[in-house]
């Protein structure tokens, strides 16, 4: 699996692990399932193309790809092209080592011309000197001059059966379709965020470095998709670290990135409007090294991963964080509506261009947070037309004969220290329906004035946490804290349906039901209701006595 490295090699000092790690056969390509499924196919069954077109972002194995096709189509221990290929003979340590004479590699970003392809044209009718084909692996190809693809295709469309070429290219746009249409192309996708980690935690138990896992997806995520990237700052974190463990907060140190759990207080705080929590925790990580334009674009990055949970419950965020960061997300994103995350995910894309080309980045971004905490806790435009709508209807049914009195819209300043008072201001605003959905289907954990705490029962509608949310503040006039957890506590109905049942049991099994039992045989109790009396003169008067 290692790249084969000759004496002089070792003797220059230290490889770099993207080139010692480097792939030296197709079951080593990580993420590239399908090329390989393909390519297999057609070893198996001789439809090899005459030119292939390895297209994808920088670092997912692009011209390592070409150099196992080329291994795997000049392997000396088989006599015919294999998708296995030894790796030991003498065509397989030549490509792996560069000095092959029958495999031309060329970089066209720095021989774009034509008379660069005429020295390939003017090769091409001669046949391979120890290998079974002629290969020329051309890296980004797209790079080359207009005459020199013109140039190129008259021989890429015929070529000698002995010759084979092998394109790689960033920027497939720019490749002709003339060149295209005579090429099989392959798309290598991005690598899976968990691919690369598991790669890279492989690679450490190699080089007998202990990391942690959250380091290494921290790695992984700062990538982009390329295992070249993150073998390169793996490196590098693994010299910056000098040896010790490798942790989560030594990557962040050396990227720039914020802490993950601050990076989630951080969105919290701007989520709920608190504007100067949100600068004094910016001013921490600025000053603990985290990048202004690296900020915004992390925020924007946990933004679109919120948004993506609350659309798909399965979304895997377990995966992606720690367990503790990974379930105050989920209750974030219980919380919000998505609305709400919808427009913050524009803003901070706004702010992070505009960050990018301000002067003056730390107070570019408290400016984007005070903007973004002040917006955030203001109703989104489907909540000002259902509020609208609300108060059409409500004036419509309270329509008096008389002189209307004033609508009460101001804000209250009332505080509601428990539930039974949220309960009881539900009643007092008619808020039918929410109401019935709150003592249905809410388990409260926690309730004082400003926080609630609770869980929600089977079925209950989506958007339940904010809807109580905006009706608290609309209420009291404060900001509330609404916080979605896991909870197995008795709704407010099953509660007095419970209270019901005991009140039920002492009935049936008091001498008055049992008298009516033998009088009335086969009668049944259907209902219980306590009655609350009200104490007359007389009944006082019976009770002194």
């Amino acid at each position: 699996m290692l790249e084969q490295v000759t004496v002089a090699q070792k003797q220059l000092g230290y490889l770099v692990l993207a080139r010692k790690y480097r792939p030296q056969k197709f079951s080593d390509l990580v993420g590239q399932e399908a090329l390989v499924r393909t390519l297999q196919h057609a070893f198996s069954s001789g439809r090899i193309a005459h030119a292939f077109m390895l297209t994808g972002i920088r670092g997912v194995g692009k011209t390592t790809t070409a150099r196992i096709i080329a291994k795997g189509l000049n392997c000396a221990s088989t006599s015919e092209p294999t998708m296995e290929p030894c790796g030991q003979c003498g065509p397989c340590l030549g490509i792996a080592q560069g000095r092959h004479v029958d495999v031309l590699e060329m970089d066209a970003a720095s021989r774009t011309g034509i008379d660069d392809i005429r020295e390939i044209l003017d090769s091409v009718a001669y046949k391979p000197v120890e290998a079974r084909y002629k290969l020329y692996i051309i890296d980004e190809v797209h790079m080359l001059s207009k005459a020199a693809f013109n140039g190129l295709l008259k021989t890429l469309e015929e070529p000698p059966p002995h010759v084979k070429f092998l394109f790689a290219t960033t920027e497939i746009k720019k490749v002709p379709v003339t060149v295209l249409s005579r090429c099989q192309r392959f798309d290598l996708r991005r690598i899976e965020v968990s691919e690369i980690a598991s790669y890279l935690d492989h690679v450490c138990q190699q080089e007998q470095v202990d990391a942690e896992p959250h380091a290494l997806k921290r790695l992984a995520r700062a990538s982009e998709g390329s295992m070249r990237d993150a073998l390169s700052m793996l490196d590098q974190a693994i010299a910056h670290d000098g040896g010790q463990k490798l942790t989560a907060s030594v990557v962040e140190a050396m990227l720039g990135l914020m802490d993950e759990g601050r990076k989630v207080d951080l969105l919290e705080d701007l989520l709920y409007g608190r504007i100067a929590e949100a600068l004094h925790l910016h001013d921490e990580l600025f000053c603990s090294g985290a990048d202004p334009v690296s900020t915004i674009a992390d925020l924007a990055g946990l933004v679109h991963e919120l948004t993506r949970l609350k659309i798909d419950q399965e979304f895997p965020m377990e995966e992606k964080f720690p367990s503790d960061i990974a379930k105050k997300l989920l209750d974030i994103a219980a919380a919000m509506d998505i609305g709400v995350l919808v427009r913050l995910f524009d803003m901070l894309e706004k702010a992070f261009q505009h960050i990018q080309l301000s002067e003056q980045k730390k107070a570019a971004l408290d400016m984007a947070l005070i903007r973004i905490a002040y917006t955030s806790v203001q109703p989104t435009p489907g909540d000002v037309v259902r509020m609208i709508q609300e108060n059409k209807s409500q004036a419509i049914d309270a329509q008096p004969k008389t002189k209307p009195e004033p609508q009460n819209e101001t804000v209250s300043t009332q505080s509601l220290p428990n539930f039974e008072a949220i309960m009881a201001a539900l009643d007092d605003q008619r808020e039918v329906t929410l109401s019935r959905e709150v003592m249905r289907y809410l388990r409260i954990e926690q309730c004082r004035d400003g926080y609630l705490e609770m869980g929600l029962a089977d079925g209950a509608p989506k958007d339940i946490a904010n809807r109580l949310k905006q009706f608290l503040h609309r209420y009291t006039g404060s900001n509330w804290v609404v916080s979605v957890v896991q909870s197995i506590k008795p709704t407010e109905q099953e509660r007095q349906e419970h209270l019901k049942e005991q009140l039920r049991q002492r009935v049936v099994e008091s001498p008055f039901a049992r008298m009516l039992r033998e009088h009335f045989p086969g009668a049944q109790l259907t209902d219980v209701k306590e009655i609350q009396q009200t104490q007359t003169p007389q009944t006082r008067r019976a009770a002194d006595v």
